[in-house]
């Protein structure tokens, strides 16, 4: 069966040539199910042809409109032409495997809304939890996305993160003001839906990041500078293992991570996936933080703890020109 939310792009190029009952690919079922959240994944992420045809000779568009499927119909007549912005956010947000760095890219656009809901009340965060994609929920999160929002069945994004056992989505939500106090419409806290003890404990623990961390993530350069400039330690680390200038990259802040460096941050420090500060301007795709990082000897040969090195983090994201400045190191 389909999941209408979370389709991996990691399979579909191999699913999507696959035909089921009646000589039916992905995209002839979603179009028969009325998923139009797969259907624009499918498109958007794996490039179908709309002209393709099942055993009986149906194209998708026919399907959804035999269906009566009337919010698929245009979709799968035109594509993507008109697939606005708000709506790719959503599709990026929920895909786990990739739709990080292109919910980042959306992001960084400053043109979707944040805010934009699909039918059942989620906004674009409380997809990225769903899927379980730290990445998209960061990016959404460091966009000012609204920690608040309540969507299906009344839930935050921190109900569905406790609920779900993602200690890491978790603890970065609190870093964002999530309240542990909201309930859904049943009535229950965060702690009530926690599926393990790590996400009991994150939610039971205050946060004790100082004040160099904290602007750090904020991107806030005059407060950096002058904690630095106080002699604030350029590389203590959070409860996650990242330093200020971890911290600093993901906020896309070129100054602030320019002041770290100048005060001796180093940028080999691992936070708690593996990462060095270069992984995470890699998987942001941000080419000038790529470059300053290299141009501090940051180690573009070092790898993760799944083992990817930058080089790898770059040519899956699809960042050409990324991945041009990495090779260039080899």
């Amino acid at each position: 069966m389909l999941s209408q939310l979370y389709c991996s792009v990691a399979v579909l190029p191999q699913a999507q040539e696959q035909r089921g009952a009646g000589g039916m690919m992905l995209l002839h079922c979603a179009a028969k199910n009325g998923f139009a959240l797969t259907a624009r994944a499918l498109l958007s992420h794996v490039k179908v042809d709309l002209n393709t045809r099942d055993g009986l000779g149906q194209t998708a568009h026919e399907v959804a409109l035999a269906a009566g499927h009337d919010d698929l119909r245009k979709l799968l007549r035109d594509g993507l032409s008109d697939f606005e912005d708000s709506e790719q956010l959503q599709v990026a947000a929920a895909l786990e495997e990739f739709g990080g760095s292109e919910v980042g890219a959306l992001v960084r656009r400053k043109e979707s809304d944040l805010e934009w809901r699909g039918s059942e009340g989620d906004t674009a965060l409380h997809l990225a939890v769903k899927a379980g994609c730290l990445l998209s929920a960061t990016f959404l999160l460091q966009g000012r996305a609204d920690v608040a929002a309540v969507g299906a069945e009344h839930s935050t994004a921190l109900n569905l993160g406790a609920a779900s056992g993602n200690e890491d989505i978790v603890k970065q939500l609190l870093l964002h003001r999530a309240n542990p106090a909201l309930e859904d419409n049943e009535g229950r806290q965060a702690a009530a839906l926690a599926q393990n003890q790590k996400v009991v404990a994150a939610l039971q623990q205050e946060s004790t990041d100082s004040d160099l961390l904290v602007a750090a993530q904020q991107g806030a350069s005059s407060s950096v500078g002058a904690l630095l400039r106080a002699k604030a330690d350029a590389n203590e680390v959070n409860e996650e293992g990242a330093t200020a200038l971890h911290l600093a990259v993901q906020a896309e802040s070129e100054l602030v991570v320019a002041l770290l460096l100048l005060h001796k941050a180093d940028p080999e420090r691992r936070e708690a996936q593996g990462r060095r500060a270069l992984h995470i301007a890699v998987q942001l795709g941000c080419g000038t933080l790529v470059q300053r990082l290299m141009d501090a000897q940051a180690d573009v040969s070092a790898t993760d703890n799944s083992g990817s090195t930058a080089f790898d983090l770059a040519k899956l994201s699809m960042k050409p020109s990324v991945a041009g400045l990495l090779s260039a190191q080899f």
